[in-house]
């Protein structure tokens, strides 16, 4: 065991050098985000610019390059925590850990590396938050629960992406009071992670946690913006993005929704400019057909930012909290108006995300059938194939309400539930081959 533990250490330390050589070498990419976080513009969570402003502050004001070497730090040790987790829960060879982790390892190859982008810090914190959370509830460790609590705490403070692991929580805390204390009571097996029975009375406290948590991110979320741009807020940035895929499916004829002159005006010069960009629902579909939602991708953009955006700014709209509780306003008017058409475009931006419709309804199979298994039989790997799939579909659910389902957004659920989904399968051939040999014996 020593020399197989031994022969892994060699092939993470390989990884490791490999991988801060060449992302290390590269320094910081900036993007056209990075700019906001430097500058801790509103419309930005706090944690990351606060991250950026302490590295700063132990190697130099203009020197980014720290920065980017800590990011690829802290993702490689995430990933190989998570790996590791995985591997000490189901029991798979180093092999296969080896696969695991290079699949953990390529969103920096093929995503952000080393970009000046919150996802930088975001994707360590999500895995560590997910190798907490299948810690606590499938080894029934309370303290790594809390764990989970403190990294999504932490977690959606970078990204408000990631609300609903608070779902996905409150979720776990009822599984916890259905099936854990119908158990048998037994020795804790401490070489698993178990605690005690005594343990479990801190599940009441876990519900609590997260409560707190809410409650917390918002206050300090608004206490980070009044103190650096004298609005005690939430990022103002709902509205912005909520309205797009509703104004998409606009036209001109649908002025008459808007009573307030300010919002009416807005809308009509939105219009004009997404008819120079043909670049709305209406240009290429009448109101009874549905639009594909390739249009839709690549016109997003050019809806919210070339067409949405100057009109606010032609309105004198230029303060962000004005705009979000505007356009907030004006996006439910404008789904109330055209549900029908808004809900189908929002499915299939859910169902494209996921991969098409034969991927979605195969994934939602396995979602409903982990759950049967799992009721029926108590194992771990149907219980964690529930919930892996119940953290995707909540981040996918959650995004297409505001941005296309793009793998910029679903990258770090989509990791973890293919991970789990190599792990089913090698489960299921191994039990597949153990069950030919009794048979042959």
């Amino acid at each position: 065991m020593d020399k197989l533990k031994s022969s892994q250490n060699l092939y993470i330390l390989a990884i490791f050098s490999v991988f801060m050589i060449v992302f290390g070498s590269l320094g910081t990419i900036m993007s056209s985000d990075s700019s906001d976080y430097i500058l801790k513009s509103i419309i930005r969570s706090p944690l990351y610019p606060l991250f950026i402003d302490f590295i700063k502050s132990m190697f130099g004001s203009q020197n980014y390059s720290p920065l980017a070497i800590i990011q690829l730090f802290l993702g490689f040790f995430a990933c190989y925590r998570m790996v590791r987790t995985l591997q000490d829960i189901f029991k798979f060879n180093n092999i296969v850990f080896i696969i695991l982790f290079l699949l953990h390892l390529t969103p920096y190859g093929f995503l952000f590396g080393n970009t000046l982008l919150s996802e930088g810090l975001a994707y360590p914190l999500f895995l560590l938050a997910m190798q907490a959370f299948f810690k606590g509830l499938l080894r029934k460790n309370m303290k790594a629960l809390f764990f989970f609590v403190l990294f999504t705490s932490l977690l959606i403070l970078t990204r408000r992406q990631y609300l609903f692991l608070y779902v996905v929580g409150f979720i776990a805390y009822v599984y916890i009071i259905l099936f854990w204390e119908k158990e048998p009571r037994k020795e804790p097996r401490k070489e698993l992670g178990e605690e005690p029975r005594e343990g479990h009375r801190l599940k009441n406290y876990f519900a609590l946690t997260l409560l707190l948590s809410i409650i917390g991110t918002n206050l300090l979320e608004r206490s980070y913006h009044y103190y650096y741009n004298d609005k005690f807020t939430p990022v103002p940035f709902v509205g912005f993005q909520l309205i797009t895929m509703p104004l998409y499916l606009s036209s001109e004829e649908d002025l008459h929704i808007f009573k307030d002159k300010t919002e009416a005006s807005i809308f009509k010069e939105a219009q004009i400019y997404m008819k120079e960009k043909r670049c709305n629902a209406s240009e290429r579909w009448s109101k009874n057909q549905h639009p594909e939602f390739n249009h839709f991708y690549m016109n997003y953009n050019n809806v919210c930012w070339h067409s949405l955006s100057p009109a606010l700014s032609n309105n004198h709209i230029n303060d962000w909290n004005v705009k979000d509780n505007l356009l907030n306003h004006m996006a439910w008017q404008l789904i109330k108006a055209d549900w029908k058409r808004y809900v189908s475009l929002y499915l299939r931006n859910v169902i494209h995300g996921l991969g098409g419709y034969y991927l979605f309804f195969l994934i939602f199979f396995t979602f409903v059938a982990s759950l049967h298994f799992h009721i029926k039989n108590k194992d771990t790997l149907s219980l964690a194939l529930f919930f892996v799939i119940l953290i995707s579909y909540g981040n996918y659910f959650l995004v297409a309400f505001f941005e296309p389902a793009m793998t910029r957004y679903t990258f770090s659920t989509n990791i973890i539930m293919i991970s789990l989904f190599i792990v089913g399968i090698l489960n299921a051939l191994k039990l597949y081959g153990e069950k030919q040999v009794a048979e042959r014996g």
